[in-house]
Parts: structure tokens; C-alpha cells; sequence
């Protein structure tokens, strides 16, 4: 369980010391190079950097680590999770790497963070595969071993994604209890922690953002939500990690932009991938109900026409009959309008 001295930790320090970096030349150099590849979406890439990472550094688990964290967001990104026993043999390998290696040294911060990383990704992945009680009991583990490394290192960065997002969404999807004498709200502690981390971490400044920019639309401040998103595509233009919060916060303030950043997602999508059937259809549905809020009758039929048309085969069906429904509803709507 997270401690309760973590939930007041102080987060603006009035000392700003450089953000840590891995110790070796190379590994951070590898890390680094990876992750833009993977914000890129350059897949092969990435796994190429993680895979020399785990050949060459074979002493510490961050190339099986990182190259899950490449197949899962792969596998997000294209709704194919064919990956899964990879995934899995790649994550235990590296949580048994990180016990061996706390075994050995259990006050090194960076033996705490690989275990953190391993089983962190281990609760995300069985979330998405709808595993809720392993991702929360996984979940715990991996908070428990973030706090340790600000235990040891009070700047460790590459902490304060985690804490901060769990900080602000144990608050707000509990506030119903606020009123009870012993519930503490931390949703704004967990923005500041999450603030310190886009500023200074290394490793895990888009994750940063992108929980940022996410919780930035659930308390409805779409302007921040853009300015950060926009500030992330500078450097990343075709991402789609960014370019998804981006467009979802300008559907409330600028319908035009969003309609332009879904297209623009559109465009990205691989050719070639039988699973992304799913991601067109939901990017093509997104924009129809942009059309649909500023009544531009003719796009959305059109839109919905081009949906409705497209061939998906038996095994996405499943993944899209509401949505479908929900495509032909509106067509309807505006048909009868006629």
C-alpha cells in the first residue's frame, strides 16, 4: 500500500537539481533512443535499441522491460494483442532479474525502479485484458517499490508518474466520499506530481503528459489540455499519443481542430494491419460526430455511408457492434431530417 507520508510528500522544491539519469552512457542513450522511436511509432526501431539494450547490458532487466512496454503499446495502438505470450515471458524474466538483483542490494534506487517498471507493466497489460483483480494487486506492488525509490532519492523522477496518477484518480473517482472526516483528497497533489515529472523526468515525461493532458479533460480545462498536447506534437507531429488528447479536448472548444487531428490520425494508420479496421472505423465515427455538433448534414452522411460500407471481418465485429449501432442511429437521425 502507498504510505501515508508519500500522499504530502513535498513536490515544488525550491532547489532544482539536473533530472537522473541512468548512470551508464549507453543504456540511457539506448533508452532514450527507443522511447522516441516508440512515440513515433517507429516499432522495429524501438525494439531494435531495446533488444541491443537487453544484448549488451544483460545485467539489469530494462531491455525486456522496455520491450514489452514497445509490444504493448504496439498492440494498443494497432487493437492486436497477438504479442501476448511474448509480453508475458519478457515481463517475468525481468521481475525475476529485479528480485535477484534487490536481493543483492535492496537500498539501490535502480533496483527498485526495474521492479517497479516490471510489475507496473504487468498491471497494465492485465488491465487491458480486462484482469482487474491481477492488475490491482500487481498494481499495489508497483506503487509500493516507486515510493521506495523516493525513500532513497526524495528527486527521483521517474517516480512521480505513477504515485501522480494514482494520487489524482484514487481521489477523484472516490470524491464521493470527501465528506468523510478521514478521506484526503489528492487530486491536486497528484497534478503536482505529475507536473514534476513532465518538467524533469527522463524516461517517463510523455506518460507524464499524456495522464496530465487526460486529467486536464476530465476537469473539463481544455485549453491546458491542448497547450500541453500541442507542446508534446512539437517534437512528436504524428504521434498519436498525443494526437488523440489533443483532438478529444478540441472537440469542446475548437470542432474544427479536433476534426483535423482525427483526420490527421486517420492518415497514420498502417495500410497493411487486418486489426485496424477497428481504429478507422472508431476515428471515422469520431469525426462524423464532430460534423454531426456543427450540422453539417452532408459529411455525416457521407461519413456514415463510408462506415457502413467498410468490410471487417468476424473477429472485429465483436469490437464494433455498438458502435455501429450507434453509426447507424445517426444516420438515421440526420435522414430523416430530410
Amino acid at each position: 500500500m502507498v504510505r501515508c507520508k508519500f500522499l504530502i510528500i513535498l513536490i515544488i522544491i525550491s532547489t532544482r537539481l539536473p533530472a537522473q539519469t541512468y548512470p551508464d552512457y549507453m543504456v540511457n542513450y539506448l533508452l532514450k533512443a527507443g522511447i522516441d522511436n516508440i512515440l513515433s511509432q517507429n516499432y522495429d526501431q524501438a525494439l531494435e535499441k531495446f533488444i541491443r539494450l537487453e544484448n549488451d547490458f544483460p545485467a539489469i532487466p530494462l531491455g525486456k522491460i522496455f520491450q514489452s512496454a514497445v509490444l504493448i503499446t504496439k498492440a494498443v495502438d494497432y487493437n492486436n494483442f497477438e504479442d501476448d505470450r511474448k509480453i508475458h515471458q519478457l515481463l517475468d524474466k525481468a521481475e525475476e532479474q529485479a528480485d535477484s538483483l534487490l536481493d543483492i542490494s535492496d537500498s539501490n534506487v535502480w533496483n527498485h525502479y526495474y521492479k517497479a517498471l516490471a510489475v507496473g507493466y504487468q498491471a497494465y497489460f492485465s488491465a487491458l485484458k480486462s484482469d482487474y483483480f491481477d492488475a490491482f494487486s500487481t498494481a499495489l506492488t508497483s506503487l509500493e517499490h516507486f515510493e521506495i525509490c523516493l525513500e532513497i532519492d526524495s528527486l527521483f523522477y521517474e517516480s512521480y508518474t505513477a504515485l501522480g496518477s494514482y494520487f489524482y484518480w484514487k481521489s477523484a473517482k472516490t470524491e464521493f466520499l470527501n465528506w468523510l472526516p478521514f478521506f484526503e483528497d489528492d487530486t491536486e497533489n497528484g497534478i503536482n506530481y505529475l507536473k514534476e515529472a513532465v518538467e524533469n523526468s527522463v524516461y517517463h515525461k510523455h506518460l507524464a503528459a499524456n495522464s496530465l493532458i487526460w486529467i486536464y479533460i476530465d476537469r473539463e480545462k481544455y485549453d491546458k489540455a491542448v497547450s500541453l498536447a500541442e507542446m508534446f506534437l512539437k517534437k512528436y507531429p504524428n504521434s498519436r499519443f498525443f494526437l488523440e488528447g489533443a483532438a478529444r479536448a478540441y472537440e469542446e472548444i475548437e470542432k474544427e481542430k479536433a476534426i483535423e487531428y482525427y483526420q490527421q490520425m486517420l492518415k497514420s494508420l498502417p495500410a497493411n494491419i487486418p486489426s485496424i479496421v477497428i481504429n478507422r472505423v472508431i476515428l471515422l465515427h469520431k469525426i462524423a460526430m464532430q460534423y454531426e455538433k456543427i450540422d453539417d448534414k452532408q459529411k455525416v452522411l457521407a461519413l456514415c455511408d463510408e462506415i457502413l460500407s467498410i468490410k471487417i471481418d468476424d473477429e472485429y465485429i465483436s469490437k464494433l457492434e455498438g458502435r455501429l449501432d450507434r453509426v447507424e442511429q445517426l444516420k438515421k437521425r440526420f435522414a430523416d431530417n430530410d
